[in-house]
């Protein structure tokens, strides 16, 4: 139920970030490595979950729990977190959050048998953790200085 809330939450984050940069913002990198008060809180309210979603999988569902899939991303994602708010940059971070949509579709069909949809969750995997994570990281290469790409991938 973690996941469920935090992705749908996170995926609508990214839907409108994302729809902002291409429309608004146009691509520049002043709105991309930078941070603000809005930005912060939802990298925070991520990573938090990351936490929370640990403990409780650890602690009341451990068979579910796998070592690389589960426990390595999640505690990547948390240290992730932890380096992007150091250096004050979640607001590039909030293009990725698009890439929660298929585990929306993955949470929603797990609290719900009669939701769960492969097909969805692997169309959606495929157009965002594939096809647009690609997109971002060539678009960000074109636009960044030498070697600030990796500011935020």
């Amino acid at each position: 139920i973690i996941m469920l809330q935090s992705s749908f939450i996170l995926s609508l984050c990214g839907l409108i970030h994302v729809s902002n940069t291409i429309i608004y913002n146009k691509w520049q990198l002043d709105d991309i490595y930078t941070e603000h008060f809005l930005s912060r809180s939802i990298v925070i309210y991520f990573t938090a979950s990351n936490i929370m979603d640990l403990l409780i999988g650890l602690k009341d569902y451990p068979k579910y729990m796998d070592p690389l899939s589960t426990i390595f991303h999640h505690f990547f994602y948390i240290f992730f977190m932890i380096v992007l708010l150091h250096h004050h940059y979640s607001t590039g971070f909030l293009l990725c959050f698009l890439m929660e949509i298929p585990t929306f579709i993955l949470s929603l069909g797990t609290v719900n048998r009669n939701y769960r949809s492969d097909l969805a969750f692997g169309i959606s995997f495929l157009l965002t953790r594939i096809t647009f994570n690609a997109f971002l990281a060539y678009k960000l290469a074109i636009i960044s200085y030498h070697g600030s790409i990796w500011k935020v991938c």
